[in-house]
């Protein structure tokens, strides 16, 4: 069974990765791990609701933490000597 490795497709495996780690979040919600929710609509507004939440949070994180690098910049713009 030798033979060549398949190519890697850096861009590729980094996609897989965020939706690898988006259905480790998912799993996080019991509910949604042990199909709480018997009906495919419940199930669905589950599923959309944890991924609203890790979204928001998701995204202030960043937002917070873009804030803070522009605060360092800016203490360490003001601490030069001139």
């Amino acid at each position: 069974m030798g033979g060549c490795r398949p190519a890697f497709d850096r861009e590729r495996y980094e996609q897989r990765n965020v939706v690898e780690r988006c259905f480790n979040c998912l799993k996080q919600w019991r509910g949604i791990a042990t199909r709480y929710g018997k009906t495919a609509q419940f199930y669905q507004a589950a599923v959309t609701l944890a991924a609203l939440k890790i979204w928001i949070r998701t995204d202030w994180r960043r937002a917070l933490e873009a804030m803070v690098r522009r605060a360092a910049i800016g203490l360490t713009a003001r601490r030069r000597p001139g």
